[in-house]
């Protein structure tokens, strides 16, 4: 499962949750809610499609620990681009 998370100052980055995993962890990810997660892998992003400008993308590993936040933010942290942008891969 692939994932855009954002931090509480608006910072996105793409993370990644393996099927193996995501009964345990990606599951508790919800569109709309906050939660802090700690003990991920931290990697290059890179490819042909990325998701977000982010140097780098997390990935969920046996020793991520994914558990309820009292941050509380409606904001969306929605940045749309120009399909030029996506095609030339200059995101």
């Amino acid at each position: 499962m692939e994932f855009v998370l954002a931090d509480e100052n608006g910072h996105k980055i793409h993370a990644s949750c393996k099927k193996t995993y995501f009964e345990s962890k990606g599951r508790l990810l919800l569109v709309g809610v906050w939660r802090n997660i700690r003990n991920f892998q931290v990697r290059p992003a890179g490819g042909a499609y990325r998701t977000t400008n982010h140097i780098y993308k997390i990935s969920f590993n046996q020793a991520t620990v994914v558990t309820r936040s009292n941050f509380m933010n409606d904001e969306l942290y929605l940045n749309l681009v120009d399909f030029q942008s996506v095609l030339s891969e200059t995101l």
